[in-house]
């Protein structure tokens, strides 16, 4: 790494910060959340959690089909936020699970999506919650918000591609932990009872963490020290859009 990008990644890293911890902090499900309200939040939640997968495993498509209309060569800009995106999209689905506790003679496994599947370890944690199973729920807010989010993703804008997947994980993080601890108060259950996020940012080693650490590395690939205003600016406009669907939540 040249010292030039490592300034340019530690720039970027130290603004964004500044950014969620002036403007975005508490994380609004940190705040006090009506028992009664609950039920949907966690059903939109779901609808999230659920699709997103789907969304970062498409999100390449629109810098592809350019490059085939235009006859390019693949960037290497492409291949990194790919290879990330498909690492994060395996992961959710349970590939790096099955792969670190069984290796490949295991692969097989990946199969079994209803036991991989993050969003089906949510869905369980909130049906042992609320005492019954529960939908995903695709209201009005949360399509627009997630279509929003899949534009983001595919920008065929490297700074903006790069932006929306940094920002996602940064706010995933905080998102998660901060509901994890409200559930665990609301229902007065033990914490790590709840696998999903127990997963994600609990126990020794949590997942979102290095979801962070790998999503920030891009930075130093794709992002040159002149365009660390323009890079900071869209990672606030993602990491926004984030938090404000997350508060409209809690303030329906």
């Amino acid at each position: 790494m040249r010292l030039a990008e490592a300034s340019a990644s530690s720039a970027c890293l130290s603004r964004t910060r500044s950014i969620v911890e002036g403007k975005y902090t508490p994380h609004p499900f940190a705040s006090d959340i009506e028992r009664n309200k609950i039920g949907q939040l966690l059903a939109e939640y779901l609808a999230m959690s659920a699709l997103f997968p789907y969304l970062q495993a498409g999100a390449q498509w629109e810098a592809a089909l350019a490059i085939i209309e235009q006859g390019d060569e693949i960037p290497r800009s492409l291949e990194v936020t790919s290879v990330v995106g498909n690492f994060l999209t395996a992961d959710e689905s349970g590939v790096n699970y099955v792969l670190s506790t069984w290796g490949i003679e295991g692969l097989p496994r990946i199969l079994e999506t209803s036991n991989n599947f993050h969003s089906h370890l949510l869905r369980a944690d909130i049906g042992m919650l609320l005492g019954e199973p529960i939908a995903p729920a695709l209201t009005e807010r949360t399509q627009e918000y997630l279509k929003a989010l899949a534009i983001d993703l595919s920008s065929t804008n490297t700074i903006r591609r790069v932006a929306a997947m940094v920002a996602f994980e940064n706010h995933a993080e905080s998102m998660i932990e901060a509901l994890w601890e409200t559930l665990s108060q609301m229902f007065d259950v033990d914490r790590d009872e709840l696998t999903y996020f127990r997963v994600h940012v609990g126990g020794d080693d949590p997942a979102e963490q290095h979801h962070v650490r790998m999503t920030a590395e891009m930075i130093d690939l794709l992002v040159d020290p002149e365009d660390i205003d323009i890079f900071v600016g869209h990672f606030e406009e993602c990491y926004r859009l984030n938090f404000n669907w997350c508060r409209s939540l809690v303030r329906e």
